[in-house]
């Protein structure tokens, strides 16, 4: 039934692309990022940051990591802390949320230092009940924190290494994630939270190169099915012309152009790449364009690359 053009048109809104996830696409600097914080935890070192452009895919790439993260270290205890959504029914949330609001009521060091002794005691107490040695905290949105905040999480960390527990944070945030750690790293009172959760700060760069994209459109042709290896998504929208021979992928070069006219840079890209969202939307809508507009024959007409950014995309993508 899948076969039939009608049916997957009804279906369509089952599909990953349309519900916008259930799928991962695998990037340059997601791989970067995902070796760079292996090696951290793997030495068990103290705290890194990413900092990059808004939907360049930060709070994806956090996401993938983590989970691959509790996969490879399923001894290791793992703490998601997001300072944008705090689920009330986490007592874990709950309690950092507490924890971050009384700082902000008070800034006396005593305070701090009091309410981050409680959360070091939760932390302690999980990490033996789970046998662990090590705490690991993703922390999204982290441009949101306040220096009381991370000042806090300091304390924190010498809290759990004065009772022979380990902690890493690592950190995705906004460019003003790299403002805000310039400033604690200049600042002659917060040498603290430098040197344990600003260690280094890495760029967080989106798509730069017409090979990327190339790569990036590969995926939708082979690595990327739905509803099961039979039907890359490629092949979902695109069923005749997939089975005659054509590649998303060989649309690399008509798209990377329209990325260019759209965004005015030159063919060479920019330097910090075309944010994540910029890229994928085009993709989503030209697909569909195929699946449901009679008169969109992949192969044979030229995909409208140049419609699906100015329908989706602002005129800075990157």
């Amino acid at each position: 039934m899948i076969e039939e053009l009608a049916y997957r048109q009804a279906h369509q809104a089952k599909h990953p692309i349309a519900r916008r996830n259930g799928y991962l696409l695998s990037t340059t600097m997601l791989e970067v990022a995902r070796k760079l914080i292996f090696t951290w935890v793997e030495l068990g070192k103290s705290g890194l940051a990413f900092a990059g452009s808004s939907r360049a895919g930060k709070s994806t790439a956090l996401r993938a990591i983590s989970a691959a993260l509790r996969q490879a270290f399923p001894d290791l205890l793992f703490v998601d802390f997001s300072s944008e959504t705090q689920t009330p029914t986490d007592r874990y949330e709950r309690l950092f949320t507490q924890f971050m609001e009384q700082l902000a009521r008070g800034s006396s060091l005593r305070r701090r230092t009091q309410d981050c002794h409680a959360l070091a005691n939760c932390l302690m107490s999980m990490c033996r009940d789970s046998g662990a040695a090590h705490c690991v905290v993703p922390l999204d949105e982290a441009q949101r924190l306040g220096v009381h905040q991370w000042e806090a999480l300091s304390i924190l960390w010498n809290r759990l290494e004065m009772n022979s527990f380990g902690m890493c944070v690592f950190s995705f945030g906004s460019e003003e994630l790299r403002h805000k750690s310039k400033l604690i790293q200049d600042g002659a009172g917060s040498q603290g939270v430098a040197g344990r959760i600003f260690v280094k700060v890495f760029d967080f760069d989106g798509l730069r190169t017409r090979d990327e994209l190339k790569l990036l459109l590969a995926q939708f042709d082979e690595k990327l099915q739905f509803p099961d290896a039979q039907w890359p998504f490629t092949r979902y929208f695109a069923q005749a012309a997939y089975d005659g021979g054509w590649r998303l992928a060989t649309e690399a070069d008509s798209y990377w152009q329209a990325l260019c006219t759209h965004s005015c840079i030159d063919n060479l890209g920019n330097g910090r790449g075309i944010c994540m969202e910029w890229v994928v939307d085009p993709i989503h809508y030209v697909l569909k364009d195929c699946l449901n507009n009679p008169q969109c024959i992949p192969g044979t007409t030229p995909l409208d690359w140049a419609k699906g950014l100015e329908l989706l995309c602002p005129k800075k993508i990157y």
